[in-house]
This record gives C-alpha cells, structure tokens and sequence, in this order.
C-alpha cells in the first residue's frame, strides 16, 4: 500500500497530484447539502460553511474510501487550509484503521479557545480604534432606496446605478455609515458586538462538530475567530440603520455569505424590502440558504431561469437594461486595435504561466503583443522573467474592445456587454469543474478552449475583420 501525503490543500499519492477542488461533482454537492438540517440553514454561517467544509469533506471521505493507503503523512498545515482537519475528522468517523503522520508545531496553540478568544478581543479593540478616527458627519439617514457598499467589487457595480443612496461600511472615498453615530454609540456597539459574538462562536461550534468533528470545529475555531466581531458588529449596525430608514428599499451586492443572511434577518424583522445586485456569478449548484434579497437580479436570463427552477422561488429575474449599467465600462484610452489580454486568477500560478506562454506561440504568428491585466490579489513579481507580455492596470480599457482571454470568472462575463470577444481557457480539471457552476458562464457569447489549438482558432477568427 502507497502513502498518502498532504500539502496543504494537495493531495499526492505515488505520480498522481490533485487539488482537492478536482475531486468535487455535482453528486458531491448534493451530498454536502444533506450533512445540513432545518435549522442549520438558518445559520448565518451556512453557506459559508457549506462552501468552505461540507463539499470538500465529502469529497475527500469519498476519495479516502476509494484510495488503498494504510498510512497518511500531513505537513506542517496553514491554519488557512481545511483538509489536514477534514482528514482526521473521516479517518474518526469511519473508523478507518489508517496511520497518520502530523507535523502540526504550534496548530494546538492557535486553534485553543483561549487563543481564539484573545484573537477575538484584539479584533475588537482594533475595531475600537477604527471608530475613534471616524468622524461624525452631516450625514443624514437615506431617504430612498440605498445601499451599504462594503466591497470595491461591489461598490463598482451598484455606483452605476442611478436612484440608489450609497453609504460606505469601511472603504475609503464614501461617507462611512458609520458617521451616522455619535463616538460614544459606536464605541457602545464594538463593546456589544464584543459580548455578543459569543452566540456566533457556540452556533458554529455546535454546526460544525456535529457535521464533521472536533478537528474541524478547531480549524472553523481560529478561521472566525478575528471574523466574528466584525460580523456582529455589522449585523447591530444594519439593525440600527433600519431602525431609522423605515421601510426604504435596501439594496445590497452581498448575496450569499454570512453578511448577506445578516442583512436578511434585520431587514425581515424591521419589515424592509430588499433588492440585491450581485457583484459577482451566481453559484448552479444549491446552498444550504438560497441567495439573499425579494428580488434578486442575476447577471443572465438563463441564470435567472436555472436558479427559480432550483430553489422553486420566483425571485430571480434578469433586467437587461440593468445588468447593462451595472457591467458596461466606458475606457480611458482608445487604443485603435483589438488587443490579446489575458485576465489572471490569484491562484495556481502555473497555470497562468502556461496560458501566457501559449498566448505568446500566438501573437508571434501575427506579430502582435500579449498584455495582462492582473487580479486584484495578484502581483507582478508573480511574471518575473516572461519579457514577453506588456501589463494594464486600467480595468475599463483592458474589458473593452478587445480579445478578453480567462479561466473562470466575471470578466468573461463582462466582457460580452463591453463590445469584446471573451474565452474560457480551460488547462485543468480544477477550472473545468468550477466554471461549469456558474450558469452564466455557460453563454453561447462565451467560447471555452481546452487545448492551445482551439485557443487559436478562437483568436484568429475574433482578428478576421
């Protein structure tokens, strides 16, 4: 029998390499959703846990059964890392008569509960300190529908819609709502929200140990620990605001993850309406608690159709004129040719490597250049070494008017409003399974290239004139 080792979010054993992502199916999903009950649903943090533990737990209890190994070698984990937890908790629950080998050096200190609870505390002060340097302002409480923008994603797609008020939770360049209290108010909800994440530590211990085990509950432990605050104070925040607004429309670009259900709850208890505006793809596979908002504007009309059809709701609806304003960029410079930019993702590295050096083959054939424009989490010193490839920083000009080259995110998306001609650059098994979850990438406006020789079929015919 073979050793199973893990690095990580690796899985190596003998040749054979994967990422635990490669080993999720639609099967795997359905599976995830069953670990859950009535009132887990209801949780704040359902889809978060849904998406960060359940699906991978049950892949990998699925892979461990299949898989002959008689002893698993874990190294030293990133505490970011869930599968080393997940590991321990199935080999547990099955019984399995399996070795295991952990070089885990100061996990046990971090992930202690009264480690977490100093994590916690310090979040708080910190949270403190940011509400001193807030000034209080002539801000007055939105007198129509309006929004609390808490993402430079989000703030870029619902800031183009006319008729919506937009206060600011923690970005610069925005009145914070925070401005709509006095110092002593605010300082009042940090020390509040401190008391009170109490309840959120105990729900996610409670949903976690029962579903996976005590080994995961430890990851999930120190995973929230710095998050907890932060999200109680927002969800005292959004309760007093709506406390004031009377029942204003409330618009929001989160949609699924704990903030989202947060915004749900205080707004069906104040009895507000709420609209969202997603900032991102809607997930096609089911969640344990269906996207937030009364209305819900998916970004396509086959989105909007596939997601009713899922959660038996009528609340998602496509409005063209909508989705136009929202994702329609107006560029900087125009720079008179249709140019080859490639979109990266913050991860696997490699992969963008490989696409750039085939975009390179290329343009080389048609004497053109390669340009990038690179992710926000991501960094030039990542390309160090390709002389090749020429960088845009400016979003608008890089989405217009061009040969928008991906693997699985928005810009494709994007880029078929913006008078460009995207593709979905498909190398690994990773990125095939994820860009099949979003409908809406799934658009006969997209095309999907799996080899370099259908990647240059699809660049020159978009060159023909």
């Amino acid at each position: 029998m073979e050793v199973l080792k893990i690095l990580n979010d690796k899985l190596i054993l003998g040749e054979s390499v994967h990422f635990v992502t490669e080993l999720f199916s639609n099967e795997m999903y359905k599976k995830a959703l069953d670990l859950f009950n009535e009132s887990d649903c209801e949780s704040v943090f359902s889809n978060e846990l849904f998406q960060r533990y359940a699906v991978s737990y049950v892949a990998l209890k699925d892979y461990i059964n299949r898989i002959e190994v008689n002893e698993i070698e874990i190294d030293d984990a990133n505490l970011e890392s869930i599968v080393p937890w997940l590991i321990m908790d199935i080999i547990r629950s099955s019984n399995l008569q399996i070795k295991v080998k952990w070089k885990c050096s100061n996990s046990a200190i971090k992930t202690s509960p009264i480690y977490t609870v100093i994590l916690g505390f310090l979040a708080g002060i910190k949270l403190m300190t940011e509400m001193l340097v807030i000034k209080r302002t002539a801000l007055k409480y939105p007198e129509k529908q309006f929004a609390i923008v808490r993402s430079k994603a989000a703030k870029g797609k619902i800031s183009h819609i006319d008729d919506i008020e937009i206060l600011y939770e923690r970005l610069e360049g925005g009145p914070s709502v925070y401005g709509l209290f006095s110092l002593s108010k605010r300082l009042f909800l940090c020390i509040k929200a401190l008391v009170h994440c109490n309840k959120y530590r105990s729900e996610q211990r409670s949903i976690t140990r029962r579903t996976f085990g005590k080994e995961t509950v430890k990851n999930a432990r120190y995973y929230y620990s710095l998050r907890n605050v932060h999200t109680c104070l927002y969800a005292l925040l959004i309760e007093e605001v709506f406390k004031k607004t009377g029942k204003r429309v409330f618009v929001s670009g989160n949609n699924l993850d704990r903030y989202a259900i947060v915004e749900e709850k205080a707004a069906k208890k104040r009895g507000v309406s709420t609209v969202c505006i997603p900032h991102g793809l809607e997930y096609g596979f089911k969640l344990p608690h269906c996207f937030t908002g009364d209305i819900f504007y998916a970004t396509s009309e086959y989105a909007a159709e596939y997601l009713n059809r899922l959660y038996h709701t009528k609340k998602f609806v496509f409005d063209q004129e909508l989705m136009t304003s929202v994702y329609q960029q107006q560029p900087d410079h125009h720079h008179g040719v249709n140019r080859i930019i490639f979109f990266t993702e913050p991860t696997e590295n490699y992969v963008n490597r490989e696409i750039l050096d085939n975009l390179h083959i290329i343009a080389q054939k048609i004497d053109c250049d390669v340009w990038v424009k690179l992710h926000p989490k991501d960094e030039r010193k990542n390309y160090e070494g390709i002389s090749y490839i020429r960088f845009d920083d400016n979003y608008s000009d890089a989405i217009c008017d061009n040969i928008c080259i991906a693997r699985k995110s928005t810009t494709l998306l994007e880029a078929t409003y913006n008078n460009s001609k995207p593709c979905a650059v498909i190398l690994i098994g990773k990125d095939e399974i994820e860009f099949s979850t979003f409908p809406s990438l799934q658009s006969p406006l997209i095309h999907v290239a799996k080899t370099k020789e259908q990647l240059e079929d699809f660049i020159m015919e978009s060159l023909k004139p």
